[in-house]
């Protein structure tokens, strides 16, 4: 690949990549995916085949470098509110999500779903995830209605589980 070709390769596949970064991180964050994505490419450009179109290779190649490092930017402990102590390391992921929870109650309920369940509930409930991002994240076909199914189930227990609250609020 000739080096104009490989920088017009390059400069669409960092405008893909702001524009999908853009749907999934905050906006603070999308210049980091986007540069680890158009560097996931340069590393793919050696593994083109001459004469295939390179562009669903490089799609899917900076697709999953953007996922990934939406990964770890959601597993990453995040401060409960203004002055609070910021956890210094979670044991998993989950548990930085219940720290995220302040009422006992909720974070219990929480706590007993399944894993599945509950990263259904965080990502898309709490983190304002967009559902078909969040499936891609926790490795779900986005069209096969998992996803919407474990944050059904999630959200008819979380309902069992805290209609006492409810009663008590009115």
């Amino acid at each position: 690949m000739l080096p104009r070709e490989r920088d017009a390769v390059l400069g669409r596949m960092r405008g893909w990549a702001v524009k999908r970064a853009a749907g999934l991180l905050p906006p603070d964050e999308v210049e980091d995916a986007a540069q680890v994505a158009t560097l996931a490419v340069w590393d793919a450009l050696g593994r083109l085949r001459p004469g295939v179109d390179p562009w669903p290779f490089l799609v899917m190649v900076a697709r999953g470098a953007l996922l990934r490092h939406a990964g770890r930017f959601y597993a990453r402990p995040r401060p409960v509110g203004a002055g609070s102590e910021v956890p210094t390391r979670y044991d998993t992921t989950e548990a930085a999500a219940l720290d995220l929870v302040e009422h006992p109650a909720i974070r219990t309920a929480l706590a007993q779903l399944a894993p599945r369940e509950r990263a259904a509930v965080v990502l898309v409930d709490m983190c304002d995830m967009r559902p078909d991002d969040a499936s891609r994240l926790l490795g779900l076909s986005p069209r096969a209605g998992a996803l919407r199914q474990a944050r059904r189930r999630a959200h008819a227990k979380l309902r069992d589980s805290l209609a006492h609250l409810q009663e008590v609020a009115t």
